[in-house]
């Protein structure tokens, strides 16, 4: 995974480029180090002013008035490769200040878009004229009322893992972040239209443009903010896959993370194999098997 930067509309962007790909036509364009977002979804970008390289990737570096951040990707080598971040953020205002916090990139390159959020959303997600009402995404708009849109922003908690996926004529894009993150639930979200191709990550989350509940008629939207107060600093963590734009790219990336989860959560039996072997249910277990084998 290659990565190089530009300079344009007199700062610097970042992009991490498709697999195979010489140029940023095919790539993850990261114009912002970070957006603030209010509660109606006005942003306001925190600009690269430097990247610096290391030996095992670079180091990202921003500012933009009460705000200063550093990040730090690292490229891991695994089952696939990616980008491991962690980002330190320091608040260095006066007053208390409210706002979420929205990492999102842009994937370049040809074609409508295409979808995945693990176990929550798929493509479109749902055909046109299905009678069963739930989020379905839409490249020329929709009535949100009808959870029509081409956009959405979920709570990650929502999703089988944690990540949204991209895919367009020239390459598949992922970002992931943990479920929960020091200032709350993460939210994961994209948006495809005729402006571009974009995906993204929010702390805390988001659900918008509504909040699918379950019923045919939505909820109204869920945004969350949080309250920076003077001296604060934090530290969230995100992953980035750039793949190729085969459909089923995703599967090096998933694999990578379920492999992490794994080794974080390993299991943790309360009872020895023998013991359990011995339960009395395992017992019956066994009884109904050996019936229906022999029938």
């Amino acid at each position: 995974m290659e990565w190089t930067t530009q300079n344009r509309n007199g700062g610097t962007e970042l992009y991490i480029l498709g697999i195979g790909q010489a140029s940023s036509t095919c790539s993850m364009r990261f114009a912002a180090l970070l957006s603030l977002l209010d509660d109606s979804g006005r942003a306001v970008d925190i600009p690269v002013d430097r990247v610096i390289p290391m030996k095992d990737g670079f180091q990202v570096e921003g500012k933009h008035e009460d705000f200063e951040i550093v990040s730090r990707w690292v490229l891991i080598h695994d089952i696939t490769s990616y980008y491991d971040v962690h980002l330190e953020m320091y608040y260095i205002g006066s007053v208390e200040k409210e706002a979420g916090l929205r990492i999102g990139c842009d994937l370049l390159g040809g074609g409508k878009p295409d979808w995945m959020i693990p176990g929550a959303f798929y493509k479109e997600n749902r055909f046109e004229h299905n009678f069963r009402k739930y989020p379905r995404y839409d490249y020329h708009g929709g009535k949100a009322a009808e959870m029509v849109s081409d956009h959405w922003s979920f709570r990650s908690d929502r999703a089988a893992l944690p990540a949204v996926f991209a895919w367009n004529d020239g390459m598949c894009g992922a970002l992931f972040t943990d479920e929960v993150s020091a200032i709350g639930l993460s939210g994961l979200g994209f948006r495809g239209n005729a402006e571009g191709t974009q995906i993204w990550l929010d702390f805390p989350y988001r659900e918008e443009p509504v909040t699918f509940v379950g019923e045919p008629v939505p909820d109204p939207a869920d945004v969350n903010m949080h309250s920076f107060k003077p001296g604060e600093q934090i530290q969230l963590k995100f992953k980035l896959y750039a793949g190729a734009s085969d459909p089923h790219a995703y599967d090096p990336f998933v694999r990578q993370m379920y492999k992490l989860h794994q080794e974080d959560h390993t299991l943790n039996p309360w009872i020895g194999l023998k013991e359990a072997g011995e339960c009395p249910h395992m017992a019956c277990i066994r009884g109904i098997i050996a019936k229906n084998t022999e029938s």
